[in-house]
């Protein structure tokens, strides 16, 4: 997967180190943004709609404000 997006980044123009892909993930998107709290921002977003709605919905959960609450912290 790093191999792909290390290629990804080359066609973009940009660098894209091991580091950055152990820290940010394997996210061909975050490669598009120009800055850092663009990718901050896009990754919440992406924990926030994907993970938790996928919680809620998986283990039926009556209160999500509740998960949504500890989730933050």
């Amino acid at each position: 997967m790093y191999k792909e997006l290390k290629e990804y980044a080359n066609e973009l123009g940009k660098d894209f180190s091991l580091g950055e892909y152990l820290m940010l993930g394997g996210f061909a998107k975050i490669l598009e943004f120009q800055s850092n709290e663009s990718i901050k921002a896009y990754l919440k977003d992406f924990d926030n709609t994907v993970i938790i709605n996928d919680l809620i919905a998986r283990y039926n959960i009556k209160k999500p404000s509740f998960l949504k609450k500890l989730w933050i912290l």
